[in-house]
C-alpha cells in the first residue's frame, strides 16, 4: 500500500473509531444499567475508542506533535481501562475509577499539539474535572452508575474524540492541498 492510500486509510478509521465510540457511548445509555446488551456496546465503543487514539497517535506523530502523539497512546490505555471495568454483567467502578489516573497527564499533553484550535486543548484539559469528581464519587463510597457527572464524563470524552477526527480530516485534507 502507498504512503498516500495509507494516510487515506489511517484517517477514515480515526473518524470511524471516535464515531464508533461516540454513538454507542450514547445508544447503550438507553439501556438498562449494567445489562448485557448496555455494556456490550459500551466494550465495542471503547474497542473503537482505544484503534482511533492509537492511529490518532501516529497521524499527530507524523506531524511532528511527539507529546501529543503519546498523549493519544495513553488515551487508548484509558479506553482500554474503561473496556476492562466491565464483566458481562457489571461494571467493576473501583477499576473504572483508575482511568482517572493516565488520563490527567494524556489531557495535558494533547493540549500541546497545535493541530487542533486552544478551545479543543482546553476542553480536553477541563474533561478532567468531572471525570475527578466521579473518582472521588467511588473512592468515598457514593458513586452510582446513574450520576449526571458519569455521563457528563463520557459524553465529554466521546465529543472531544469527533472533533479532534474533524481537525486532523481538515488537516489531512489541508495537507492534500498542498502536495
Amino acid at each position: 500500500m502507498n504512503q498516500k492510500r495509507d494516510m487515506q486509510l489511517l484517517v477514515l478509521i480515526i473518524i470511524i473509531g471516535y464515531l464508533i465510540n461516540f454513538i454507542l457511548g450514547f445508544v447503550g445509555a438507553c439501556f438498562e444499567t449494567n445489562s448485557y446488551l448496555q455494556i456490550l456496546l459500551w466494550q465495542i465503543g471503547d474497542t473503537g475508542g482505544i484503534t482511533a487514539s492509537i492511529l490518532a497517535s501516529r497521524y499527530v506523530g507524523a506531524k511532528g506533535f511527539h507529546l501529543s502523539a503519546a498523549s493519544f497512546n495513553m488515551l487508548g490505555i484509558v479506553y482500554g481501562i474503561s473496556f476492562g471495568s466491565f464483566s458481562f454483567t457489571q461494571l467493576n467502578a473501583d477499576k473504572m475509577a483508575t482511568l482517572l489516573i493516565p488520563m490527567i497527564p494524556a489531557a495535558l499533553l494533547v493540549s500541546l499539539c497545535k493541530l487542533f484550535p486552544f478551545w479543543t486543548r482546553m476542553l480536553a484539559v477541563l474533561i478532567c474535572i468531572p471525570f475527578f469528581i466521579m473518582y472521588v464519587n467511588i473512592i468515598s463510597g457514593t458513586y452510582q452508575s446513574t450520576n449526571w457527572i458519569n455521563y457528563i464524563s463520557f459524553s465529554g470524552i466521546q465529543l472531544l474524540g469527533l472533533i479532534w477526527s474533524y481537525y486532523i480530516y481538515k488537516d489531512y485534507k489541508s495537507s492534500l492541498q498542498a502536495v
